[in-house]
């Protein structure tokens, strides 16, 4: 595992912007979970950087049921962050909401909470009828988590769906 950690930091110079966060994001999540977990975001990550995010959102939610649980929060996160990778298909938009209910349904006190209820609340945006859902995604956000760095993203969408119009019934009705 140290080989591979030294590798990660050594690719880091060779890429340049959201390459390098991408690996830097991938040797956190590593360091802070058990080797089997590490090795599993490490395969996934590879192959969603190869384009087949497809693959990887597959074997993470494969291999995150036989982990610790304690592991599971950081990869639910990757496996998210993977479905909507360049290059994935629109069908993984589905297994990004899963990952995302899981993870803050399973684990609300984690770490990866709060930007997964800001996510799982935009992902909800895109369904039919997911507006009264998100609303409610991003006031118990803001009101359970109001230390989050992503509090302030959390209110400017809720006042940004406060301030839209009512959809229409398609019978000219509210």
């Amino acid at each position: 595992m140290e080989r591979v950690m030294l590798d990660l930091r050594a690719a880091v110079d060779g890429f340049s912007g959201s390459g390098a966060t991408d690996v830097i994001q991938l040797m956190a999540l590593m360091n802070r979970v058990g080797e089997e977990a590490a090795l599993l975001a490490g395969r996934a990550s590879a192959l969603a950087h190869r384009g087949r995010a497809a693959r990887a959102v597959e074997i993470l939610r494969e291999g995150v049921r036989s982990l610790p649980r304690e592991d599971h929060p950081p990869l639910l996160a990757l496996g998210a962050r993977l479905a909507v990778a360049p290059g994935s298909a629109a069908t993984l938009a589905e297994a990004k909401g899963d990952f995302l209910r899981i993870l803050v349904g399973d684990f609300p006190e984690s770490p990866e909470a709060p930007e997964a209820m800001l996510a799982l609340a935009r992902h909800r945006l895109q369904r039919s009828g997911g507006v009264e859902e998100a609303v409610g995604l991003l006031e118990t956000l803001i009101l359970t988590r109001p230390e989050s760095p992503v509090v302030p993203d959390a209110r400017r969408e809720l006042q940004r769906l406060r301030q839209r119009p009512p959809a229409d019934d398609g019978e000219g009705r509210p």
